[in-house]
């Protein structure tokens, strides 16, 4: 993760970007946060329960996956 940037480095962004007359009005938006950085990396090598994007669910092989409605399956997003 990269670090968070400051009130003051964000503000330098909009005055780069020819926005500082907006910067009063969103100011009061900026909140703390982090940014993620995800990067491609081979399902076998990632250990089982790790926080993933995407890929294949860490659950046993006679887990039957749940369904919407009885329609489509429900697919995995984020593994946290």
């Amino acid at each position: 993760m990269q670090p968070v940037p400051s009130l003051e480095i964000i503000s330098q962004l909009f005055a780069a970007a020819g926005l500082e007359k907006y910067w009063s009005n969103y100011e009061q938006y900026v909140k703390p946060g982090f940014l993620l950085e995800p990067m491609l990396t081979p399902e076998e090598q990632i250990p089982v329960g790790s926080t993933k994007i995407g890929g294949h669910p860490d659950v046993p092989a006679n887990f039957k996956w749940p369904d919407w409605e009885g329609s489509r399956w429900v697919s995995l997003r984020k593994s946290i």
